[in-house]
């Protein structure tokens, strides 16, 4: 995906320009942190271990490109549909924005079953995304997806807009259309512990492909070939 936007961009330089960039671009992805992540992972608790709630986690920038306002109604329909689940928002949300306001009026509502994190050092960010089951995204621009793919490494059930780099980064895995869709994956997700593993566990797989080892793989078999 992002290779096809800078692509885009280059257009405009001429015919040449573009045959050289398609005889060097080659796509290898972006590594996480999948080292930190591990290590917290020991830390978290068990999924479904000694709690009732099924836990979804928003760890999205609530700026302008994520559409807050849209997590926002999503939130506020399944919370209300479903008793079976709190919300974790692990961004810290800009004062004075009228977000500000529409999920304090969703706290105010629906008490401590929505929590806010307030951006969270690495390590209980990483040990709460071990310990969540759900995430979602809301985003109209997005050229990789780190938090979606750090969520998915650490085995939560993802549901994304069938857009921008999410198919792709996915595997194609639990992209939807629109927001009536994702409010029915959540609910689905919440209501069906086989479901939401079903699809962590394909998703999880899919993350590996992100870890350093096998992006540094990717580069070397790259340089490899220019030899």
């Amino acid at each position: 995906y992002y290779r096809k936007l800078l692509r885009d961009q280059l257009t405009p330089l001429g015919p040449q320009i573009i045959r050289r960039f398609d005889d060097v671009a080659r796509v290898v992805g972006l590594p996480i942190d999948a080292h930190t992540m591990n290590k917290c992972s020991q830390l978290a608790r068990a999924r479904d271990s000694g709690r009732d709630a099924v836990a979804i986690v928003f760890n999205h920038a609530l700026r302008k490109t994520k559409q807050p306002h849209l997590a926002h109604q999503v939130l506020e329909r399944v919370l209300s549909e479903c008793t079976r689940c709190n919300v974790h928002l692990t961004r810290e949300i800009p004062a004075g924005a009228d977000v500000e306001l529409r999920f304090k009026q969703l706290s105010q509502r629906f008490g401590d079953r929505v929590a806010f994190h307030h951006t969270l050092p690495l390590e209980r960010y990483y040990k709460l995304l071990w310990e969540s089951d759900i995430q979602f995204s809301t985003a109209s621009h997005e050229s990789f997806g780190v938090a979606t793919v750090e969520a998915m490494y650490a085995g939560n059930a993802c549901f994304t807009p069938h857009a921008l780099s999410y198919p792709e980064v996915m595997g194609g895995i639990g992209n939807y259309s629109d927001t009536n869709e994702l409010v029915a994956l959540l609910k689905r997700a919440i209501l069906s512990r086989e479901f939401r593993h079903a699809v962590g566990q394909a998703q999880q797989a899919a993350a590996a492909r992100f870890i350093p080892e096998v992006i540094a793989r990717n580069i070397y078999q790259i340089i490899s070939d220019l030899d």
